[in-house]
């Protein structure tokens, strides 16, 4: 701090207050007031009456060097100490939010010191948080750290993606299109099949160099069926997300007396983001970071050296859409590409407004306006079986439904009927889900039989099925619109296909059809969709889109807060107390049974766990935790590998 000093005031005051906001913001019980860092004080039970800081100790020489204090500092939490040399430590703390004020104000009046504070601030926290990991004998910190955030995706990587991908065709007009965006940030309208994610890799191919690959997915499903969808596409892609360092991560250690299990995961989860060259993330890993919310920061690092796809915008709600505005906004020097089926006026409006140069693209016209579809009027969901088995011959029929249980009943019943089904939901351990997602893309390609698949939400992203005919039950018109791009989709232009039969289905128990996963009014929109569509002969991917504009538009603009909890000029972070969506109501579970493969080094925990809605009769607080996940019982849990797991209440 000494040889700072020497620079002048106007540059060392925000630099040392920059520091003193790191250490402060490392430590999330600090705030303003003290109120958690002192409970003490401000609660009802007793306290001590003093604290001193031991600086003057030996321990400290290594730290301080030569600017090491001469004396300890001796602080009292009464007004009046019979020792003069305590001091009353409440007017330091009024001198604190004094100069915090200050400080305040001089970063709403400096944009550059206010960045760079705020990036400083999850910098100190990552640095401790690489120190825990457990770094191989022979291998220096610094060196993993720097091997690892630099490995970024490289052109001969993606031009063998690339390759791979097109099989020996050339880029579409519209792929070029997306490849030759130069502005900062792209936005790419298309339908499901116009090829946007060879476009993205195409975009990347001419922005990506010294940066690794963000694609980020609206959805802990959607982005788990895109990293499956990625992993089982190709070999050259697959090493690539699948790419680990060489530090044992499920070994990372407790830096903490308070740390529960979830901080532990955070950190794992974190540091597995730092070496891959392509990162599959839902959206909440990079934009949690505008809310402090804990597993971005500890990914910070490595989210400041992507570059970003974030896919399906359309579905975000209001708060995500501008809160990933803001983010872009956050980093300047960052390109993005933003991929839609089509996005609401108000939201294109806003972009638009924050960023002048947006680049537009749009999927060719004669793609967009085939005519793919013929809707059926909704029907009762007690007749989707009989449905199924009324088209099952020579077919390949897809059905999806809004709940594992019922998907796992479907399934059941006709399997006992003699039809060939295949299912896939979420629910399975993830070594078995690697499987059935293959089993279910095989299902569905033109060699193979007749098939009845049975899917849920995971149909909805990244399943690379053609069916004939599809039966869906009632849902949000953004899903509704999802699950369509698995119908019909190798018709094209050159080699078009007659439109084919959509049925839609509505619960017959008008009790359950209000319950979750969905709102009431969310399925209220998409019952006048399908009914403003129903009309029309056959349908093109420009009349889904259309018609849900216009009912979905909304007269009110959007506007972006000024500040959100990461960007706050201030010394310390507010840990986040909510996330960018509710509060999730799945749980990550592990059958008792299989914790001795993990102990016996057998199988990897993450290869195991299972991903359950929470069982009401349940008292969690009866359960007992390995690592991230609740350990169940052999017998509240029924598993198959192939119908998944059902709670057994």
């Amino acid at each position: 701090l000494k040889r700072i000093s020497s620079l002048g005031s106007k540059f060392t005051e925000p630099l040392i207050n920059s520091i003193y906001s790191g250490i402060l913001a490392h430590h999330l019980k600090f705030d303003r007031e003290l109120k958690k860092a002192c409970l003490g004080m401000f609660g009802d039970g007793g306290y001590p009456t003093e604290l001193i800081a031991y600086t003057n100790h030996s321990d400290f020489d290594s730290l301080f060097g030569e600017d090491k204090p001469n004396n300890d500092f001796f602080f009292s939490f009464l007004p009046n100490h019979k020792n003069i040399k305590y001091k009353y430590i409440l007017d330091y703390i009024e001198k604190f939010q004094e100069i915090s004020d200050e400080w305040e104000s001089f970063l709403k009046q400096n944009s550059d010191w206010l960045i760079f504070s705020t990036i400083l601030k999850p910098l100190v926290i990552c640095a401790d948080v690489i120190a825990s990991a457990l770094v191989p004998e022979g291998i220096k910190y610094e060196d993993w750290i720097g091997k690892s955030l630099n490995n970024f995706i490289q052109k001969n990587d993606l031009e063998k993606i690339i390759q791979e991908r097109l099989n020996g065709l050339s880029p579409r007009e519209f792929q070029k299109k997306i490849s030759d965006s130069k502005e900062r940030v792209t936005l790419v309208e298309a339908g499901c099949g116009s090829g946007k994610t060879i476009g993205a890799y195409l975009w990347a191919l001419s922005n990506a160099e010294n940066h690794k690959l963000y694609f980020c997915y609206p959805t802990t499903r959607t982005a788990t069926e895109g990293y499956l969808g990625y992993v089982n596409h190709a070999g050259y892609e697959a090493e690539l997300i699948h790419s680990r360092s060489d530090v044992d991560l499920d070994g990372i250690q407790n830096t903490g007396d308070d740390e529960d299990n979830s901080v532990i995961s955070d950190k794992i989860h974190a540091l597995t983001t730092y070496h891959p060259k392509i990162i599959i993330c839902t959206i909440d890993t990079v934009l949690s970071l505008m809310k402090n919310g804990r597993k971005s920061i500890l990914s910070f690092p490595s989210i400041a050296t992507g570059i970003f796809v974030f896919d399906e915008i359309h579905s975000f709600n209001d708060e995500m859409f501008q809160v990933m505005v803001s983010f872009i906004n956050l980093f300047k020097n960052i390109k993005f590409l933003l991929m839609s089926a089509s996005l609401q006026p108000e939201r294109k409006d806003l972009l638009k407004r924050e960023f002048t140069t947006l680049t537009e693209i749009e999927s060719p016209r004669d793609l967009m306006e085939l005519k793919r579809y013929k809707f059926n009027s909704k029907r009762d969901s007690l007749s989707l079986i009989e449905d199924a088995k009324l088209h099952a011959d020579d077919k390949k029929i897809l059905i999806v439904v809004n709940t594992v249980g019922r998907a796992q009943a479907i399934s059941r019943e006709l399997n006992a009927s003699g039809y060939n089904v295949k299912i896939y939901h979420s629910r399975y351990k993830y070594i078995d889900r690697v499987n059935r997602h293959k089993e279910f893309i095989e299902a569905f390609k033109d060699s193979a039989p007749s098939v009845i698949g049975i899917a849920t939400q995971v149909a909805e992203m990244s399943l690379d099925i053609d069916s004939d005919i599809l039966l869906t039950e009632l849902a949000p018109v953004p899903s509704l619109i999802q699950r369509l791009g698995r119908l019909n989709r190798r018709t094209s232009p050159e080699k078009p296909i007659a439109s084919r039969d959509v049925f839609f289905y509505e619960l017959a128990d008008p009790i359950r059809a209000i319950n979750k996963p969905y709102s009431k009014e969310e399925l209220e929109l998409g019952r006048k969709w399908i009914q403003k569509l129903v009309s029309i002969n056959e349908i093109s991917q420009n009349d889904l889109q259309n018609s849900f504009l216009g009912l979905n538009s909304s007269e009110e603009g959007l506007d972006l807060a000024p500040y959100y909890d990461f960007t706050k000029p201030n010394f310390f972070f507010i840990p986040a107390t909510e996330g960018l969506r509710g509060a999730s109501n799945t749980i990550n579970c592990i059958i008792q049974s299989d914790i001795e493969l993990i102990t016996n080094r057998k199988e990897k925990l993450e290869n195991l766990i299972i991903p359950m809605t929470m069982n009401n009769k349940l008292d969690m607080n009866t359960l007992n935790l390995y690592k991230h996940a609740f350990i169940i019982p052999n017998k509240l849990i029924e598993y198959d590998s192939i119908e998944g797991a059902e709670w057994q209440n």
